[in-house]
């Protein structure tokens, strides 16, 4: 078919010619002739290698050819960007994780606090039940489960120290400040006196 170029298109037999005319279009501008450009090929006084050169220096040629440029230029942009969408991906994957990891670190945290603070409420509590309780039954408070006004004793040689009898410690004082105010008194004059 692509042999002897030289040889006019009308020395071929009606079917050679559809035949040639359909396969240059095919190679040269990969479609089908329509109707007209090949019943125009088809009478024309033109050789094998003027069709050919004609299709080659057509319009249509040409821009397939610039086409041809942009897809290859357009391929390898698309291939690097999935490149870069697949690395995207991955980095997004793996935040999720860390974001997974640092919401169960804050929820421990969290649990942890909240536990501490009803501790030290239940403390609070206790504490503050047991410091009324006393304040309302003894009227005088304990230290290290001895009564301070038993521990404070009298020391004959020396004046300074009064007796438990005396106004200033004993506390009648129901303020439970006061109290606390007249046990440290009282501690501080055992300490420094002995």
């Amino acid at each position: 078919m692509f042999t002897d170029l030289s040889a006019k298109i009308s020395n071929l037999s009606q079917q050679e010619r559809e035949e040639f005319i359909k396969a240059v279009y095919k190679l040269i501008l990969n479609r089908e002739p329509t109707e007209r450009e090949l019943q125009n090929y088809k009478y024309s006084l033109y050789t094998k290698w003027q069709v050919i050169k004609k299709l080659l220096e057509s319009e249509e040629h040409k821009k397939l050819l610039e086409n041809g440029s942009k897809f290859e230029k357009t391929k390898e942009n698309l291939q690097s960007l999935e490149d870069k969408v697949r690395e995207l991906e991955t980095v997004i994957e793996t935040l999720k994780k860390e974001h997974q990891a640092l919401s169960e670190i804050l929820q421990e945290k969290n649990r942890h606090i909240q536990q501490l603070r009803e501790h030290l409420n239940t403390v609070y509590l206790t504490l503050t039940k047991s410091l009324e309780k006393r304040a309302h039954k003894e009227p005088y408070h304990t230290v290290a489960g001895t009564r301070v006004a038993e521990e404070i004793q009298v020391d004959a040689s020396n004046p300074n120290t009064k007796t438990p009898n005396s106004s200033e410690s004993k506390p009648t004082v129901s303020n439970p400040r006061a109290k606390s105010k007249n046990i440290i008194t009282a501690l501080l004059n055992k300490i420094k006196h002995g």
